[in-house]
C-alpha cells in the first residue's frame, strides 16, 4: 500500500511541476479600457514602421509596458517613472526610454509633465494618458492618486528583444508562417522591403526562445500560434532576473536620494554662510551708538515675550547659526571672554535681581528652559559667582545665580 501511495503522490507532484503556469495577471480594468488598450496596441504596430529599425524593440517594449500598466490598473492616466520602466522592460538606457515616450506622445496618448516636481522628483513623475481612437468611447480619468505601480509581469525580461513584437503579432493576427510573421511584427527595415535571410534567422531564434518559455507553438504546417502560459522554468528564471534588476534599482534610488540630500544640504550651508557674512558686514558698518540702541531695543522686546516664546526664539537663532557653520559653544566662549569683570558682575547682578521678582513657578520654568537649551546646543554651565543682594530681599537661590550669570 505504501509503495502504491508514494508512487501516486510522486506522479501528482511531477504533473503539477511540469504543468505550464499561466502568466501572472493583476488586471482590474473594465471591458472599455481593455478594448482601448487593444486598439492602442494595433496602432502601435503601425507606428513601428515610422521608427528606426534598430530601435523598434525599445519602442515596442516601452509602449507595451505602458499599455500593460494601464490594463493592470484600469486607469487611462498612469505614472511612468523611468526607473519603473527599467524594471518593466529591462532596458537600462534612460535616453532610449525617454525617446520612446516622446515618440508615442501625441500618437498613442498624451505625456503629462506637470506631475513631476523638480524640487522633489522622488515623489512624482511624468504621467501618460491613453487617447481613445477616433469614434471610440471617451472616458474621463483623473490623475493617479499614487505613483506606486502595481505588480508587473516579468515574462519578457529574459527573452530576446523582438519576442514581445512577435508574440503580440500572433496574439492579434492568429497563426502565421515565419516570413509573414516577421513582416507583421515589423522586423523588416520598411513596409515594402522583402524579409531578408538575416531577419528570418532572427525570427527563428526568437521563436525558439518563446517556444522554450511555453509562449508559442508551431504546428506541422509551419504556422506559429501564441500561447498565454509560461513554463515553470521560465517563470523562475524571469523572477530571478526581475529580483536582480529590482535590487539594482533599489540601490540606485538610495544613492540618488542620498546624493541629492547631501547636495542640497551643502548648497544650503553655503547660502546661509554667505547670508551671515553679509549680515556681519552690515553690523560692522554700524556706529557704536546704533549698535547699542539696537541691542537694548531687541533685548527689551525679548524679555517681554512669554517664556515659551523666548525658548523658541533662542532655539531658532541657535539653529540658524549652526546651519550657517557657526559653532554655538565656540561662539558662547568667545562672547564670555569678551566681557570685562565689571561688565560680567553688573550683568549678573541685574539679571539676578530681575529673576527674584518672578513668581516661584515661573522661576522654576525659567531654570528648566535654560538647562534644556544648554543641553541641546552644548553650552557650558555659567560660572558660580556670588551676587550682591539687597538686605530687604531674600538671597537668590543657587539656581538663580546659575541661571542669570553670563547668559547671552
Amino acid at each position: 500500500m505504501n509503495n502504491v501511495w508514494n508512487q501516486c503522490v510522486s506522479d501528482v507532484t511531477a504533473f503539477f511541476a511540469e504543468r505550464p503556469k499561466p502568466a501572472r495577471s493583476t488586471s482590474r480594468s473594465s471591458p472599455e479600457v481593455k478594448a482601448m488598450v487593444d486598439a492602442a496596441r494595433r496602432r502601435l504596430h503601425v507606428l513601428l514602421w515610422d521608427y528606426p529599425a534598430r530601435r523598434r524593440d525599445t519602442l515596442s517594449a516601452v509602449a507595451h509596458a505602458v499599455l500593460d500598466r494601464i490594463e493592470r490598473t484600469g486607469e487611462l492616466r498612469i505614472p511612468v517613472p523611468e526607473r519603473n520602466l527599467v524594471l518593466d522592460t529591462g532596458i537600462a538606457s534612460r535616453p532610449a526610454i525617454r525617446e520612446a515616450l516622446r515618440f508615442i506622445d501625441g500618437k498613442l496618448g498624451s505625456l503629462h509633465k506637470d506631475g513631476l516636481d523638480h524640487a522633489a522628483p522622488e515623489s512624482g513623475s511624468f504621467e501618460f494618458e491613453l487617447i481613445p481612437a477616433q469614434g471610440g468611447a471617451v472616458l474621463e480619468f483623473s490623475p493617479p492618486s499614487s505613483h506606486t505601480p502595481l505588480p508587473r509581469s516579468t515574462t519578457w525580461l529574459t527573452l530576446p528583444r523582438p519576442a514581445r513584437r512577435l508574440w503580440q503579432s500572433l496574439l492579434q493576427n492568429g497563426s502565421l508562417p515565419l516570413r509573414q510573421l516577421c513582416q507583421s511584427a515589423a522586423l523588416s527595415k520598411n513596409l515594402t522591403a522583402s524579409v531578408s535571410e538575416s531577419t528570418l534567422r532572427t525570427g527563428r531564434k526568437t521563436l525558439a526562445a518563446l517556444a522554450a518559455a511555453g509562449l508559442v507553438r508551431c504546428d506541422s504546417e509551419g504556422l506559429w500560434t501564441a500561447i498565454t502560459t509560461v513554463t515553470p522554468e521560465h517563470a523562475g528564471a524571469a523572477a530571478a532576473a526581475a529580483n536582480r534588476l529590482a535590487d539594482g534599482i533599489h540601490y540606485e534610488r538610495q544613492a540618488y536620494r542620498q546624493r541629492r540630500a547631501g547636495t542640497w544640504q551643502a548648497q544650503r550651508r553655503r547660502a546661509l554662510a554667505k547670508d551671515h557674512r553679509r549680515y556681519r558686514m552690515w553690523w560692522d558698518a554700524l556706529s557704536a551708538e546704533k549698535r547699542t540702541a539696537r541691542q537694548e531695543r531687541h533685548a527689551e522686546a525679548f524679555h517681554r515675550l512669554p517664556l515659551t516664546a523666548q525658548e523658541t526664539f533662542k532655539a531658532q537663532r541657535a539653529t540658524q547659526r549652526i546651519a550657517a557653520g557657526i559653532n554655538e559653544t565656540d561662539r558662547y566662549r568667545s562672547w564670555r571672554e569678551g566681557l570685562s569683570p565689571n561688565e560680567a558682575l553688573q550683568r549678573s547682578t541685574e539679571r539676578a535681581h530681575a529673576f527674584a521678582t518672578l513668581p516661584a513657578p515661573l522661576q522654576q520654568s525659567a531654570v528648566i528652559s535654560w538647562e534644556n537649551h544648554r543641553a541641546r546646543f552644548g553650552l557650558p554651565a555659567p560660572n558660580r559667582l556670588q551676587v550682591p543682594q539687597d538686605r530687604d530681599k531674600p538671597a537668590p537661590l543657587f539656581e538663580q545665580q546659575k541661571l542669570f550669570l553670563l547668559e547671552a
